[in-house]
């Protein structure tokens, strides 16, 4: 399933009980419809290494967020990260249990996974480089990296799970991103 904003202009009529005749019409509006989000998702990415792996270096990452009030068990080979449309299933994630409305981060370093960070297979571009989850062979999210975002800034959703994207000035990486401070609002 694919989050996708769809507008749609709508003509509304205003029915009451009184005769036809007394009918008014409404301005044409523009309505969002409204999409069903995933129970995971991508929430938060950074492609400028503002965290540091256990070796010390700068890297990558992604944080996924479980959107729902259950927990999720993921098994293996069932959910997939990837920065190549033609292999879906390019990173495998490890079988864990998301907590409900739990993080989960992911170092986009190329590195093997440790004990302490799980470690993607690629690394973040942010050439217009498209990150996409899959459960099993579906598409369940995708982002486009298209912002040239200043070193130690992140891109995020403005509430966890929700629809809205913004840059982020205080990057929460497996974290909420609810008390971050966008990065829109400190740009006047």
């Amino acid at each position: 399933m694919r989050i996708v904003a769809i507008f749609l202009t709508i003509n509304l009529m205003a029915c009451t009980s009184v005769e036809k005749s007394e009918l008014k019409a409404v301005p044409e509006v523009q309505a969002e419809t409204m999409q069903k989000v995933p129970q995971l998702v991508i929430n938060e990415y950074s492609p400028k290494g503002i965290f540091l792996n256990e070796k010390g270096e700068e890297t990558d990452w992604i944080e996924l967020y479980n959107n729902s009030d259950s927990s999720l068990t993921i098994g293996s080979n069932e959910w997939f990260l990837t920065d190549d449309e033609n292999e879906t299933d390019k990173f495998a994630l490890p079988e864990m249990t998301i907590e409900p409305h739990g993080f989960v981060l992911v170092l986009c370093d190329g590195k093997e996974s440790s004990e302490k960070y799980i470690h993607a297979n690629f690394k973040i571009s942010s050439d217009n480089e498209t990150i996409s989850l899959y459960h099993d062979s579906e598409l369940e999210d995708e982002i486009i990296c298209t912002e040239d975002l200043k070193k130690k800034f992140s891109y995020g959703r403005e509430t966890d799970g929700q629809i809205s994207w913004n840059k982020m000035k205080n990057p929460s990486p497996g974290t909420s991103n609810d008390s971050s401070q966008n990065y829109a609002e400190t740009a006047h």
